[in-house]
């Protein structure tokens, strides 16, 4: 018969950079691409976010390469509706209209 685990909460590993970190470097593309970096964009919606084009979930990183500013419209446009796949690596990103 195997013991029983203790009760309680497991503790959750941590994953990706410290929030410090992370905010400078979202810092960095912010001011490497000071607007919406998707040529479709018409919206000209002013939050712009960082997206990272290799998926955390697939072992993407928080770098700079990785990472490409797009506004809020086209942000949800990726993850709410999937119309726009973003692949490559900075400089050359690939914008492509589902």
């Amino acid at each position: 018969m195997k013991p029983h685990p203790k009760p309680g909460k497991k503790k959750k590993k941590k994953r990706g950079l410290p929030p410090a970190k992370r905010n400078k470097i979202y810092q960095e593309v912010i001011e490497r691409d000071e607007v919406c970096q998707n040529p479709y964009c018409k919206s000209g919606w002013p939050l712009d976010i960082p997206h990272h084009v290799k998926k955390k979930s697939q072992y993407g990183l928080d770098i700079e390469s990785n990472l490409v500013l797009l506004c809020v419209h086209c942000h949800g446009l990726i993850h709410s509706r999937g119309l726009l796949k973003v692949s490559g690596v900075y400089p050359d990103w690939e914008f492509t209209e589902l």
